[in-house]
């Protein structure tokens, strides 16, 4: 950057001098905002974005009595519990980030 800096003298000598002076500021916060934009852009990509949706969990319960008179392993009482689940589709969806 100091290579494009005008001398004084030049700057005396070449009226439009001052223009190219404003251009090198305006380069300056061109690229520092770009640098930021960038740097923006980088951190939403390493952050999911977290959307907010209902879960529908249904549980049932089963019970099954013994076949026989007889206690036997094979025979004997049980129970099954089933969980399932289901996202929802809402059409009102909240985005957080």
């Amino acid at each position: 950057m100091a290579d494009k800096i005008l001398p004084q003298k030049v700057r005396d000598l070449v009226p439009e001098s001052q223009a190219y002076m404003d251009l090198l500021a305006f380069e300056r916060k061109l690229d520092a905002t770009i640098v930021r934009k960038r740097l923006e852009i980088q951190e939403a990509l390493k952050r999911p974005i977290k959307v907010k949706r209902k879960l529908r969990i249904f549980i049932s319960n089963t019970f099954y009595p013994a076949k026989s008179e007889v206690e036997d392993d094979d025979n004997g009482p049980s129970w099954e519990l089933r969980v399932e689940g289901k996202l929802l589709e809402d059409v009102r969806v909240e985005v957080f980030y």
